[in-house]
């Protein structure tokens, strides 16, 4: 689901369609939230109903994604690809992920490392309120900073072409 979510946004990002990537993102935090909170007053308070909640929310925000009309839709997007080209790029990219794997690693044991010592020092209950006070306070930035990270990739691609990527980099530092 969330490789569907990932594949879904960048096609969205690569058309300009940053309202639907918007409304994903905070359609996915707000079912995120209420499928916790629903659990937790149904009485299933364990790891696997946020999982659960989590899978629920990534779900409902990637079919959000896919019923939005794009130009991804059109099958026309994926006329020029061919098979050759689809494997050249997997060979000339394939040292990606080994270098993405262990930053994201580490940025997400950064965010957690907390709420897992809150469980284990203290108790399972002050955990996830902690964790329900930092979802509430990072969800406006979360919501900003992941919209000004779309739009300066789709742009940063294009000045990059054109050869105009560090003007655009000076003019969003000042700014």
């Amino acid at each position: 689901i969330h490789g569907a979510n990932l594949a879904q946004s960048a096609w969205h990002n690569r058309y300009t369609s940053y309202t639907a990537l918007a409304s994903a993102s905070v359609i996915y935090q707000a079912a995120l939230a209420m499928a916790a909170i629903a659990a937790g007053l149904a009485g299933f308070n364990s790891a696997a109903a946020l999982i659960l909640a989590f899978i629920a929310a990534r779900a409902l925000s990637v079919t959000y994604l896919y019923a939005t009309r794009t130009p991804v839709r059109k099958l026309s997007a994926l006329s020029g690809v061919r098979f050759s080209d689809i494997m050249r790029g997997i060979h000339r990219y394939r040292r990606f992920p080994l270098f993405g794997l262990w930053s994201a690693l580490l940025s997400m044991a950064s965010w957690q490392l907390p709420i897992l010592l809150l469980g284990v020092l203290f108790s399972p209950a002050v955990a996830g309120l902690y964790l329900l006070g930092f979802r509430i306070l990072q969800m406006p930035m979360k919501i900003a900073g992941n919209a000004m990270n779309r739009v300066f990739l789709q742009q940063g691609t294009e000045a990059n072409r054109e050869g105009g990527l560090a003007p655009l980099v000076e003019k969003l530092f000042i700014q």
